[in-house]
């Protein structure tokens, strides 16, 4: 079967729908996080104009972690970039994961004290029982309008396409406007579709054509690439520069969006 090819500016952004499946485990995850009664990340501002690193796990990552050990400002890792990031030395200042998925638990095994855990109370409970004792936990609740109701005494931060972008918005919230986008592809590399082992979400292969170049992605991914784009029209302040080689940032530029 012939892979499809998409051009990139012709693709339209469209609205994402809550997959209702995902409703009943997020909330049960987050009534049992809840009652934790574990401190609530903060809405004060951290920063005025500051510059942080958002580093996601895509294949890019993998030729552009080294620069993270010179960056000047607060490193935000999600998903597995956490554990990439330490087994190189490069301790995270925040991390921060949102899946409801309990796989999702096993893929940080390496931990640093001084790294402030973000945690959405969406995530299975597993992950927070092996995260006790490990470094301070902030939670605050991924918020849906269809998640609801929602237990009191915690920050409701709207949900973004991944948690990539969830993590660039809460950055945002707390007042960094210069952000510096690693492992942020939504295309597959020389490692595949991340920079190394990741059960991920499975889709459709799909080609996308940017200015004549063919990058390998998948409808997920592509997904994820407007999603990017649709984040960045509702925070006109925010300065982005996105590291690697992937398909975001030809993707964004092709589609002439003046955001990076």
């Amino acid at each position: 079967m012939t892979m499809p090819v998409f051009e990139a500016k012709t693709l339209r952004i469209g609205l994402e729908t809550v997959d209702p499946r995902i409703k009943g485990p997020a909330s049960e995850n987050r009534a049992a996080n809840s009652s934790l009664k574990l401190p609530a990340l903060s809405r004060a501002l951290e920063a005025r104009d500051g510059r942080v690193a958002i580093v996601g796990f895509g294949p890019s990552l993998a030729d552009t972690w080294q620069a993270l050990r010179y960056f000047d400002g607060p490193i935000w890792t999600t998903s597995a970039a956490h554990d990439f990031l330490l087994e190189r030395g490069v301790v995270p200042t925040f991390h921060t994961d949102t899946d409801h998925r309990e796989h999702k638990a096993h893929y940080n095994s390496a931990y640093s004290d001084t790294t402030r855990y973000r945690i959405a109370t969406s995530v299975h409970p597993l992950y927070i029982e092996r995260l006790l004792g490990k470094g301070p936990i902030e939670l605050f609740h991924l918020f849906l309008p269809a998640y609801g109701p929602y237990e009191p005494g915690y920050w409701r931060v709207d949900a973004e396409y991944d948690v990539g972008q969830t993590t660039a918005r809460l950055a945002y919230l707390k007042g960094w406007r210069e952000q510096h986008w690693f492992g942020f592809d939504y295309s597959s590399g020389a490692t595949g579709t991340h920079a190394g082992p990741h059960a991920g979400v499975g889709s459709p292969p799909v080609g996308i054509k940017v200015r004549g170049r063919q990058y390998e992605s998948s409808e997920f991914h592509v997904q994820g690439a407007m999603g990017a784009e649709r984040l960045l029209r509702t925070l006109p302040k925010l300065r982005v520069e996105i590291h690697g080689d992937g398909m975001l940032l030809p993707f964004l530029t092709a589609r002439g969006r003046n955001m990076v």
